[in-house]
């Protein structure tokens, strides 16, 4: 089956009425949002998310930079395990420094290009020493996909947005369909190599 033991899509013939959601935060330790730690800018949006009951639910994945280092340099097995458990999140959140890591950069570039067209994935761009304009055009050069946010506000609302209408089944269930079908043929590309 698609998505193995990672993701159960929903059928698109019956479809959903129920959506968790996976948000994974890549970052380093000390990376803060806008001065305020990425954990409490998700809960913060999440309670945002009104006039849809309980049909979503968010989990978040902290740990989510060691999962995407291992993800690109572990061993073949490791690696696929970790590719396949980002997959399953729809949402993505990475710090500047992080993605711009030299490191890292190519692993981002591959792991962007399998994820589903339904994912999105937000930086920002507050404090850094760089300059920021640099920065940006460095973010836009390398990940066309990549939404960059100015300020607090903006990223906090681009969560809500995303969580409330997006990725909630109440109002946008053929998108919610549509991810965990394509996340699931990807896990299943990965799994079977």
């Amino acid at each position: 089956m698609a998505g193995g033991q990672y993701l159960d899509p929903y059928s698109r013939d019956e479809g959903c009425d129920e959506h968790t959601e996976n948000i994974v935060i890549i970052r380093q330790q000390d990376a803060d949002c806008f001065g305020k730690p990425v954990e409490s800018i998700v809960q913060e949006a999440c309670k945002d998310v009104v006039d849809y009951g309980e049909s979503i639910d968010s989990r978040e994945t902290k740990d989510g930079l060691r999962l995407f280092k291992q993800s690109v340099w572990s061993q073949p097995e490791e690696s696929r395990d970790a590719q396949c458990q980002l997959l399953t999140h729809s949402l993505w959140i990475v710090d500047p420094e992080t993605l711009l890591e030299r490191e890292l950069r190519v692993g981002f570039r591959q792991q962007f290009s399998g994820l589903p067209d339904e994912t999105a994935v937000f930086t920002w761009i507050d404090n850094q020493p760089n300059n920021p304009n640099e920065l940006r055009a460095e973010i836009e050069t390398q990940f066309l996909n990549v939404r960059i946010a100015d300020t607090l506000s903006d990223i906090e609302s681009w969560i809500s947005g995303y969580l409330g209408f997006s990725v909630n089944p109440n109002g946008s269930e053929p998108t919610v369909i549509e991810w965990s079908n394509e996340a699931a043929d990807e896990i299943e590309r990965i799994i079977n190599g």
